[in-house]
């Protein structure tokens, strides 16, 4: 059992949305697509169960916001910037 810990941002730029959860996936680093794992958590952090001892493993931590595109072009539709991006 092992304890995975990622830094959730405090203060986000403002071509970032908050997101509202974590989508974390793992795998054996030698593995084939049979053995990808996968969890949502609104913490900072993830307790995964079941790993195999002496084993390396991929992880990858996605922030996700349940929202529609159209949602968030209009919280920042007071910019006219080309170089901002959403």
């Amino acid at each position: 059992m092992r304890s995975l810990s990622f830094l959730a941002a405090d203060r986000l730029k403002q071509h970032f949305v908050e997101p509202e959860l974590y989508q974390v996936t793992w795998w054996p680093k030698d593995a084939g697509h049979g053995e990808i794992n996968s969890q949502q958590t609104q913490d900072d952090h993830l307790l995964i169960t079941g790993l195999k001892a002496c084993t390396s493993y991929n992880v990858v931590v996605e922030a996700r916001k349940l929202q529609s595109y159209a949602d968030i072009q209009g919280i920042y539709s007071h910019q006219n910037d080309l170089n901002c991006f959403f």
